[in-house]
């Protein structure tokens, strides 16, 4: 019974060291997808705007259909605004699943690397370096660590 005793302790322990390094993976993962959004929102304009280097309507043909800038007319936006409109929403939520353990779910971290794989795909020369392809094969590791749904205690 004493063994039994210590080993349902270290199951639990073990455990707990798990959901805790879960947590760290993934809020981790929120920071760099924040710095990246926040990084191309600041770019975007310049490299992939109407007047910008590499327009991004010119590039979007070309694009994967899982690309949500396809979906720009939904909106009633041209796609350089819905590619900005992307990385707001890629920040916000990034943002919010640093601050809020709710918000780091399944749902979200497929939500940030869905935008972020759109606004990868479009983005040829500046967006074809190892960063980005690592963030994105990362992104896929916080998309499998992430817990489906977190449950919140209600009082």
């Amino acid at each position: 019974r004493v063994l039994t005793g210590i080993s349902n302790a270290a199951t639990l322990l073990t455990l707990s060291h798990l959901e805790c390094d879960q947590q760290r993976l993934l809020w981790g993962m929120s920071l760099v997808y924040l710095c990246a959004f926040a990084s191309l929102y600041v770019q975007f304009p310049g490299l992939y705007g109407n007047r910008g280097i590499l327009p991004v309507h010119l590039k979007l043909s070309g694009a994967n259909r899982l690309n949500l800038l396809h979906h720009h007319s939904a909106f009633n936006l041209s796609i350089a605004q819905f590619a900005e409109l992307i990385c707001l929403i890629g920040i916000a939520f990034s943002f919010l699943s640093m601050v809020f353990y709710e918000f780091r779910s399944r749902i979200v971290f497929i939500g940030l690397w869905l935008a972020y794989f759109s606004l990868y795909s479009v983005g040829d020369t500046f967006m074809s370096f190892q960063w980005d392809i690592l963030l994105l094969e990362a992104g896929i590791l916080a998309i499998i660590a992430s817990p489906n749904w977190i449950k919140v205690n209600s009082r």
